[in-house]
């Protein structure tokens, strides 16, 4: 076995066994006939990424069924969706645009002599705002491939606008754990289709205008914090024990309706929370509330764990059927 071909099969692996029991010698065949043609003894950078990218999302489609991963999609992309289109009003716009929180804040803040901004805007976040509302239009159109390219770029923009630290158009951006959730968020959407069928957009406008009835109700046009806005907005409308408390009624009503798939798919989309939780833990910080992350990190970790490993040990034993039956 020649070297270049041990490096695709080892790029191969990111596809779960049993769909290289049935594909990977004609995929191998082709990818080492190219790679012959064009003089190449190792796998380009390309297709290394095209591998795992594909790999990763085969796996997940044969672990998940649809009907969980469309439901997971339609809910985190109303929910992000109303997180930024709030946000983008409240904290983003300059402060004459009315109701904008973010500029009229700063100069309590920051003090009025402080030169902040990007353009009508706070901070250069508006981009990642900006994309996750287009993100959910092309979403709910039908538009699968434009909305995981306008998540991709809200997730990339979110990076950008961290790494800018204290500059004038990062300084009144929205703290690192709002974007996180956002980009765990955007993770979640591109799993499945929230445009396949009317439902799966019914579900999308449904968790979109509850979220934003629910965060307007929280975020007043006023308020009187020494926080600034972007962790002020973090601490009041996307804090781990707020978003816990509301995911998990949904997930006992689930439990008690015994619609597993609903189950799933509110776990999925808690799954940013989760992590950042433990992410808190890690760091000891949590104040009065750090016993209760303990608590929730380790109860919805394992129940997403227990029904993740369920769900995927019933799909394979169907295929087995199936092969079996074959």
């Amino acid at each position: 076995m020649s070297g270049i071909e041990n490096r695709y099969r080892s790029a191969l692996r990111w596809y779960p066994a049993s769909w290289r029991d049935v594909n990977q010698d004609v995929v191998l065949s082709t990818l080492l006939d190219v790679a012959d043609a064009e003089g190449r003894d190792r796998p380009t950078a390309r297709e290394r990424l095209d591998l795992a990218a594909n790999g990763i999302r085969t796996s997940v489609e044969r672990g998940l069924p649809r009907s969980v991963r469309d439901r997971a999609s339609a809910l985190a992309l109303g929910i992000g969706a109303a997180f930024a289109a709030v946000y983008l009003y409240f904290f983003e716009l300059d402060g004459s645009g009315g109701g904008s929180l973010g500029g009229e804040k700063a100069e309590l803040v920051f003090g009025p002599d402080r030169d902040f901004g990007w353009g009508p805007f706070a901070s250069a976040a508006a981009v990642v705002m900006l994309a996750w509302i287009f993100a959910f239009v092309a979403g709910i159109l039908g538009g699968r491939r434009i909305m995981m390219v306008a998540l991709a770029a809200s997730v990339a923009a979110g990076v950008v606008v961290v790494a800018g630290g204290e500059a004038d158009w990062a300084v009144l951006r929205p703290a690192a754990t709002t974007l996180f959730v956002l980009a765990g968020l955007a993770a979640v959407a591109v799993i499945g289709d929230p445009g396949r069928t009317p439902r799966t957009v019914g579900w999308s406008g449904l968790s979109a205008a509850v979220s934003l009835v629910a965060i307007v109700a929280l975020v007043r046009p006023t308020f009187w914090s020494s926080l600034p806005p972007g962790r002020y907005f973090f601490e009041l409308v996307l804090h781990p024990f707020w978003v816990g408390a509301t995911l998990g009624s949904l997930l006992v009503v689930a439990a008690v309706m015994r619609r597993g798939d609903w189950c799933l798919a509110v776990l999925l989309v808690a799954l940013p929370w989760l992590l950042l939780i433990g992410w808190e833990i890690y760091l000891g910080v949590g104040g009065a509330f750090a016993p209760l992350y303990g608590v929730l990190a380790l109860i919805g970790l394992v129940a997403f764990t227990v029904t993740v490993s369920v769900t995927m040990m019933r799909r394979v034993g169907a295929a087995d059927a199936r092969i079996r039956g074959s």
